[in-house]
C-alpha cells in the first residue's frame, strides 16, 4: 500500500490540481463512501485516526504550498464532483484565492469532531 494518497482537486481560479496527503484509509476507500470521514468511519485505519487527529495526515500539503497551489489558511479544496454541486456564486468566491492546508474554521475548532 502506498503512504501517500493524492487527490485532484479546484485550486485558484478553477484550475485542478493534485493534493497530497498521508493515507489514513484502507485501499478503495474512495470508492465505498463519501470524502469526507467522521467519529467511527471503518474506512479509517487505527494509524490513521492518530494523524488524522492530530492533522498530519496533511503535511505533504505543504509540497503544494512550495509549489504555489495551496495557501497555509484558507477554503478547503474540494474535489471537483462535489464542487461542481455548489451554487455558483459559492464557485465563483472559492476560486478567488488558493485553497489553504487548513481553513479559518478548523483554526477556530481544532477537532471538530469531537465538538460536533
Amino acid at each position: 500500500m502506498k503512504i501517500l494518497y493524492k487527490s485532484t482537486r479546484v485550486g485558484k481560479d478553477g484550475i485542478p490540481f493534485k493534493m497530497y496527503k498521508i493515507r489514513t484509509m484502507v485501499s478503495g476507500a474512495d470508492r465505498m463512501g463519501p470524502c469526507s470521514t467522521g467519529l467511527g468511519d471503518q474506512r479509517v485505519t487505527r494509524l490513521g485516526w492518530l494523524l488524522h487527529k492530530y492533522k498530519l495526515d496533511e503535511l505533504p500539503n505543504l509540497f503544494n504550498v512550495l509549489k504555489g497551489e495551496m495557501s497555509l489558511v484558507g477554503p478547503r479544496p474540494y474535489v471537483p464532483e462535489d464542487f461542481a454541486t455548489l451554487p455558483r456564486e459559492q464557485r465563483r468566491t472559492l476560486t478567488k484565492v488558493k485553497p489553504g492546508c487548513t481553513s479559518p474554521a478548523t483554526l477556530l475548532v481544532p477537532f471538530e469532531e469531537e465538538a460536533i
